[in-house]
């Protein structure tokens, strides 16, 4: 399959825009290309804590051999300073309180809250990213290509 080529310039602005906006979706959108983190993550089940220039993210959503051990693992933020990042990750479950209480209160799960957002998240995708096959998943596949190319040693 041919890989789609996107503007690194596109996909920052699609950060700006999307960290600034008063709607919770664009802010997921923008925090997931920033940090590379699961949409269930951002919305409610990682905690977020600042690591060096990075992030160290907790309660990973899927356990791989990188984090079977420790249930973390510390990353960087592509486009964004760290400390907007986490104050972003406040605003949205802020704007979530309701849902996130359903959860802490047992009425609800994380996986419920991710899959009821689900959709208006790939919408909030293909609005700031400017291209209608974009979705979650392909935020994250943006922040794994851009911090690979712009960070790792090669």
């Amino acid at each position: 399959k041919d890989k789609k080529q996107v503007d690194i310039k596109s996909v920052y602005a699609a950060i700006d825009n999307g960290a600034v906006s008063n709607d919770w979706a664009h802010n997921v959108i923008a925090a997931q290309i920033a940090s590379g983190a699961r949409s269930i993550e951002i919305l409610s089940n990682s905690v977020f804590t600042k690591d060096g220039a990075g992030i160290k993210q907790h309660n990973l959503s899927k356990k791989t051999h990188l984090s079977d051990k420790n249930d973390f693992i510390v990353k960087p933020i592509i486009h964004m300073d760290v400390d907007k990042f986490l104050k972003l990750i406040d605003k949205i479950r802020a704007d979530l309180r309701v849902e996130i209480g359903n959860i802490n209160s047992g009425k609800s799960t994380h996986y419920e809250l991710s899959a009821s957002k689900n959709a208006r998240l790939n919408r909030a995708a293909v609005k700031l990213l400017k291209d209608k096959s974009m979705t979650t998943h392909t935020s994250r596949k943006l922040y794994a290509n851009i911090s690979y190319n712009t960070m790792a040693d090669k």
